[in-house]
């Protein structure tokens, strides 16, 4: 079976659309490493994309800009939240692929006392 991620490699960006229990959809713009036929991202284990992952695994990414706007088709997931301790390689393909922009980020994480989570993303 193809990998259906394999379009998205050589983007920058995808959009992410988490579902709220009502059903409305929540598209965010999101940095991510891909790994044989899985996707891997990074974000405050807080945040709200996190909130909606624990309750509904139900998820979608589409090639997009760094606004979140869709470039290509969407791709029915499914979602779970993964320790980023478990799983350093995302961090580090990260730092590879988005360099300096990542020490920032993660410099404003450690400032405001962010903690991390990995996002594994598998096709639906």
């Amino acid at each position: 079976m193809p990998d259906p991620f394999a379009s998205l490699v050589h983007e920058k960006f995808v959009c992410l659309t988490t579902y709220r229990r009502n059903g409305a959809a929540v598209p965010t713009p999101m940095w991510f490493v891909p790994g044989d036929g899985v996707l891997y991202m990074r974000t405050d284990e807080r945040s709200g994309k996190a909130k909606r992952i624990r309750l509904n695994g139900r998820a979608a990414v589409a090639p997009s800009d760094f606004r979140g706007r869709p470039t290509g088709r969407h791709i029915e997931c499914e979602a779970r939240l993964v320790p980023a301790a478990e799983m350093p390689f995302v961090d580090e393909g990260i730092k590879k692929k988005y360099g300096f922009m990542k020490k920032l980020v993660d410099l404003r994480s450690r400032l405001t006392g962010v903690r991390i989570t990995c996002i594994e993303i598998r096709p639906a």
